[in-house]
């Protein structure tokens, strides 16, 4: 009975999703510095979801979902089935929502498949996203590759 505890801890951990961390325009964080501030993004992975983490070091923002693009481009017959916002307080985020500084926004793009069996490359469009004193911050693309 004693060897049959360890070996099932380790079929349940083998069976158990791990989040995995992606890189942001070939960087771990990608910063976007700006007249407004500074605002640092995160990417990473559980199961079938990919998080955007978006932390505001400094600055106010406005976070203008509707402008928010995003498009998968895989080899694999894998789709976006959702895409939510969450403030840190893990409230849902709506449209134009006043972002103040020193806070952290959470952007979840669920597929229809597990992302281990995906690849290719997840893109945002951030033209008038993300914009500080009435003017759209960047009209950079951040490109995550899966």
């Amino acid at each position: 009975m004693k060897n049959i505890l360890p070996l099932m801890i380790l079929i349940l951990l083998a069976g158990c999703d791990f989040s995995v961390p992606l890189k942001i325009n070939e960087e771990n964080v990608y910063v976007l510095t700006n007249p407004c501030g500074k605002i640092e993004f995160r990417a990473s992975t559980f199961s079938n979801a990919i998080s955007i983490y978006q932390n505001f070091v400094s600055g106010e923002y406005y976070l203008n979902r509707d402008l928010l693009n995003i498009s998968l481009n895989t080899t694999t017959d894998a789709y976006i089935t959702s895409i939510e916002m969450y403030d840190k307080n893990n409230e849902k985020i709506t449209y134009n929502d006043r972002i103040p500084s020193d806070t952290r926004c959470v952007l979840e793009i669920i597929l229809n498949k597990p992302i281990n069996s995906v690849s290719g490359t997840l893109k945002i469009t951030a033209s008038g996203y993300l914009t500080c004193n009435g003017q759209s911050l960047s009209d950079d693309s951040i490109s995550i590759s899966l």
